[in-house]
């Protein structure tokens, strides 16, 4: 049982949300994707979408690799 590749719709929303350098790659593709029909269609569809959530994850694991920024308390001084 084979599961069909999501929308193309879908996947121009979701290439919007990846790292600025792999947009136009991915962009590039889906509009060539969209001049094929059947079995091709398909298969680019679903290649595409694996490509769009790896590049989805990459962008999930640099966002977890970001350092936390926290500021010591520091003495507030009154008038002198």
């Amino acid at each position: 049982m084979t599961t069909s590749p999501p929308p193309l719709d879908d996947l121009r929303e979701q290439i919007s949300g990846v790292m600025w350098r792999d947009q136009h790659r991915l962009q590039r593709r889906l509009h060539d994707a969209r001049r094929l029909s059947g079995d091709k269609l398909d298969n680019a569809a679903t290649k595409l979408a694996s490509d769009v959530a790896t590049a989805l994850l990459k962008v999930e694991r640099r966002a977890a690799l970001l350092p936390t920024i926290s500021y010591p308390d520091l003495p507030i001084t009154g008038p002198s």
